[in-house]
């Protein structure tokens, strides 16, 4: 059997069918799916990086299983898009075809969706008549020159978003009604990745358009929850920070953290990674793979790193370094070193630019406590007193010259 290659990148149309991030997500599902009265919004909070679409994904899997329609939105790949709240309505629409054609043209929502010309329309009006928005008679207007007679006269007494409102709401009730009355689930992933007036608008939506009586919906998104508060801040700039955080619970009924894995599970994970690259032992000074997995583990965990972004990039640095530079000086000696050096970079790049510069100007460098601890910023990272006299000691444990050359090679 052909061993698989050891450096890929995760895809994300197989992450649903991971069993771990349904176990993970299984106790929401069943919260989800039984003990919420729609409409109502989750976001799922976490740091870039720490698994929030592998755990959507996950929930998405579990939703399904127990027969809720589920439709999958990410407002990031369509950011391009003229109009993002268009892309998310004609998306919805041709997903949801089997119960917009049962409706006919009694639904509206379908007309809207499918306006080409001038669809700035939702923008203008869901933040409440910013500055440069139109007012309802005119975007009226704009709607009734993009849709056939057939329509006009049922556009005639109604204002666009109360069209909105109504037909959004009466076609999630057919969906829920095609399954039992189970609600139908969106999710929205990726959203804090958006600028941020694109988030904001999805946002506002949300709030004004779609989470109204009768919707038989509930929102899960999968978002920073700081940097949508930053991005909020952003728009309301005379109004306190707490206005941000207000904004925020009006739009979201619940806000939970991704569930974390537990420090067994993710050494676990470390040890198979390395195992795959790996396969005859550790390519520096002969370490068992289990203790180099306890010593990312415990390095982690010191730094309060929960990304497995991170954390595979630094894997995947040791692999390249291995292949392409097995003479750099840090596979002499203890393992641990590099694998701090290489989070370094991560976490810490203009720091870690610091240190091969320190090493380019003194050109044959002896790392060591007053190297090193002396210019130790005191931000990110090193914000921790623990986390710098941590590093101190572990910069004090080189024991060979640190050459310009092998920094480089990082």
């Amino acid at each position: 059997m052909t061993p698989t290659p050891p450096l890929f990148a995760p895809d994300p149309f197989l992450l649903d069918k991971d069993a771990e991030a349904k176990a993970l997500a299984e106790p929401l599902a069943d919260l989800l799916s039984g003990q919420v009265r729609p409409p109502y919004s989750v976001s799922i909070h976490g740091d870039w990086g720490t698994g929030k679409t592998r755990y959507l994904l996950g929930l998405k899997a579990q939703l399904e299983a127990a027969g809720h329609p589920v439709f999958w939105f990410n407002p990031w790949e369509w950011e391009r898009a003229e109009d993002l709240l268009f892309a998310f309505l004609s998306d919805f629409v041709r997903y949801a075809k089997p119960w917009t054609q049962t409706l006919g043209k009694e639904l509206l929502l379908q007309a809207v969706s499918i306006l080409g010309a001038g669809a700035d329309i939702f923008a203008r009006v869901v933040t409440g008549g910013n500055a440069n928005y139109h007012n309802v008679k005119e975007i009226g207007d704009d709607f009734r020159k993009g849709f056939e007679d057939a329509y006009a006269k049922q556009l005639e007494n109604n204002s666009v978003i109360g069209i909105v409102k109504k037909d959004f709401a009466k076609l999630t009730q057919a969906l829920a009604q095609s399954k039992g009355g189970k609600p139908l689930v969106i999710f929205l992933d990726d959203l804090d990745r958006c600028l941020p007036e694109r988030a904001l608008e999805m946002l506002d939506a949300m709030k004004n358009l779609f989470l109204v009586q009768g919707a038989q919906v509930i929102f899960v998104t999968g978002i920073d929850s700081q940097v949508a508060k930053q991005f909020i801040q952003s728009r309301y700039k005379d109004l306190p920070p707490a206005f941000a955080h207000q904004y925020f619970k009006k739009v979201f009924n619940l806000t939970l953290p991704v569930p974390a894995a537990g420090q067994e599970d993710r050494e676990k994970r470390i040890l198979e990674r390395l195992e795959g690259y790996f396969p005859d032992g550790w390519p520096g000074i002969k370490t068992p793979l289990p203790e180099v997995a306890r010593s990312l583990e415990t390095i982690l965990t010191s730094c309060h790193v929960k990304s497995w972004r991170i954390l595979d990039n630094v894997l995947d640095g040791v692999f390249c370094l291995s292949r392409l530079h097995r003479d750099n000086g840090f596979f002499k000696g203890d393992p641990a070193i590099l694998l701090w050096v290489l989070l370094l970079k991560e976490l810490e790049p203009d720091f870690f630019s610091f240190f091969q510069q320190e090493a380019k100007r003194q050109k044959n460098v002896q790392v060591n406590q007053v190297g090193l601890s002396l210019a130790i910023p005191r931000n990110g990272l090193f914000q921790s007193e623990l986390v710098r006299n941590q590093f101190s000691e572990f910069s004090s444990r080189f024991a060979w010259p640190l050459s310009f050359e092998d920094l480089l090679e990082l």
